[in-house]
């Protein structure tokens, strides 16, 4: 029954993604070839039989260079692993952080850091951002392992794989289809998962011989959550998987597996309603300008090539030679033009006005890659550029880029650190405190949009309030310094830990409070025993004291 359920959702995710495909055939013809693996190339890749996806049409690279340096910004200006783009923080912002929990939250980000350098996460991301820049969705696999790596990433191209998405548009179901030869199955599945033609294959040294495998990853139906059952009666797994095939008509499953947390990250640039692949990217907003971009340069080169190899007109049985030097044998009984050669074009077409249009073309794809915005990360060190920097030289576009940030951090960032610290419980390295932090980046990307949103805001808030101080220095009473100076911290990306916590600050302020009494006592003091010396010593007319009259009243 779950077979059939499994393949049933496979069938359709399958369907449903035939309506797209046309779409992601023309972005990899006409933007960037040799990206995606669609139909008989996924089976050709397989069986040795690959091949370099050459396009005749695909003349200019721009678009091709125009994409490399969207992806490599993307890359360099969100998961950077030169420089933290990531800390754990409280889920409830007003939990006190004193220093056992920040200690706590430190050590957390720090392991879930080096996993990231260890393993091949950031290659696979970067194979992602090619993906979703292009077509306007990646999709990437996060597993467990056992050896020191505790997470191998494996990114899937666009043509191999199907997705669904739940009620709230995030992705629930993965499927994709894998052909692998006789010795692969055995490797990976074991040779008691075989099936009949598998063990015949095998037994007969086939070893080359292709089968196609289904995998699935989906929603368990008998999953339901723990506040409606009892602790004993909970399924403790919310997704199921399933590699299995179908030969005449009936199912094999090779392995089945669970999941607490969905292991796929299927990150899009832009949606629209429930649409489950996306409706926008930089590839497609530009793809009729570069099929325009192609046309245009051939257009051109067709000039260039009979201006310098111009076509001639000849009567019929003319033995014609066009080589410097070369005699040419026309019919001398014609009369006029029909014994002659001569051009077949008086004058070609002027290529200036082809030109103009190549270069509005070429600025078009670069402003839909995001060009400008992106090459400033890529060519400056990011160690010395801050978000403040972005943020003044691409104000605007940093604000087209908003949505787009927010969406990779719900459907890739936030699942893909959830995925790891899920394998991190399971394998007992960390306890589980899934509900008490969450993630706060501090990408470059990330932090230009925060000051972009709020830097300007407070600095004009603390101008204004200095400056009715001066007016009214009891104003200045009315603000919490310590609140101001933590929000200014965490919008420049700066760790919550170089700052002490408020209660410590409040303590300092005590003690310094005490310290300033206990002096201002001693002073008084010293005042009190300054004066009665003095009274002492001073003598009235009778040859009495200040003291002793003192002393006498």
């Amino acid at each position: 029954m779950a077979l059939k359920l499994a393949d049933y959702f496979f069938t359709n995710m399958s369907k449903h993604y035939d309506n797209y495909i046309i779409d992601h055939k023309l972005l990899r013809e006409w933007v960037v070839p040799r990206l995606g693996r669609f139909d008989h190339e996924v089976d050709n890749e397989k069986m040795g039989k690959g091949k370099l996806y050459f396009n005749p049409k695909h003349i200019t690279p721009e678009s091709i260079l125009a994409h490399r340096v969207c992806s490599g910004g993307l890359m360099a200006g969100l998961t950077n692993k030169s420089r933290p783009w990531f800390a754990m923080q409280p889920s409830d912002p007003t939990v006190e952080l004193n220093a056992e929990i920040q200690e706590r939250l430190k050590k957390n980000t720090d392991l879930v850091n080096s996993i990231l350098l260890k393993s091949n996460f950031y290659d696979e991301t970067a194979k992602l951002y090619d993906d979703l820049t292009l077509f306007g969705q990646g999709c990437m696999m996060i597993e467990a392992t056992l050896d020191n790596d505790v997470i191998h990433c494996q990114t899937f191209p666009q043509g191999s794989y199907f997705a669904d998405i739940n009620s709230k548009g995030y992705i629930n179901k993965f499927a994709r289809k894998i052909n692998m030869n006789v010795l692969q199955i055995v490797e990976k599945f074991g040779l008691n998962a075989l099936t009949k033609k598998m063990k015949i294959d095998y037994k007969e040294e086939k070893y080359s011989s292709i089968h196609q495998i289904k995998h699935i990853i989906f929603p368990n139906p008998d999953y339901i959550e723990e506040k409606d059952l009892q602790p004993s009666q909970k399924e403790k797994f919310k997704f199921i998987e399933y590699y299995y095939v179908n030969e005449e008509n009936e199912f094999f499953l090779l392995k089945d597996g669970n999941y607490s947390v969905f292991p796929v990250m299927f990150p899009r640039w832009q949606t629209m309603g429930n649409d489950v692949y996306a409706c926008g990217s930089p590839g497609i907003d530009c793809l009729g300008v570069c099929m325009q971009l192609q046309e245009f340069e051939l257009s051109k080169l067709n000039i260039v090539e009979l201006s310098g190899n111009i076509p001639y007109i000849a009567p019929a049985g003319a033995k014609l030679d066009l080589s410097p030097g070369g005699i040419s044998i026309v019919d001398e009984e014609g009369q006029g033009l029909k014994s002659q050669v001569y051009p077949a074009f008086s004058q070609l077409s002027s290529i200036e006005p082809i030109t103009r249009d190549i270069a509005k073309s070429e600025i078009s794809i670069k402003r839909c890659f995001y060009v400008d915005l992106f090459s400033s990360l890529l060519s400056m060190p990011t160690n010395n550029m801050t978000a403040r920097e972005v943020q003044e030289r691409h104000e605007e576009k940093m604000l087209l880029l908003g949505s787009v940030l927010e969406r990779l951090s719900k459907e890739f960032l936030d699942p893909a650190i959830s995925r790891i610290f899920s394998i991190l419980v399971d394998q007992g390295k960390i306890e589980d405190a899934s509900d008490d932090w969450q993630p706060e980046y501090t990408s470059i990307l990330h932090e230009s949009m925060k000051a972009n949103r709020s830097d300007d805001t407070k600095e004009r808030f603390v101008q204004f309030l200095m400056a009715l101080g001066q007016i009214d220095p009891k104003i200045i009473q009315s603000i919490k310094p310590y609140t101001i100076l933590e929000l200014f911290a965490k919008d420049l990306g700066l760790p919550i830990e170089i700052l002490k916590t408020e209660l410590e600050y409040e303590q300092i302020l005590n003690e310094i409070n005490e310290q300033n009494q206990n002096q201002q006592q001693i002073e008084l003091a010293e005042r009190a025993i300054n004066s009665a010396k003095t009274a002492s010593e001073t003598k009235n007319e009778d040859g009495s004291t200040l003291l002793d009259t003192a002393g006498g009243l």
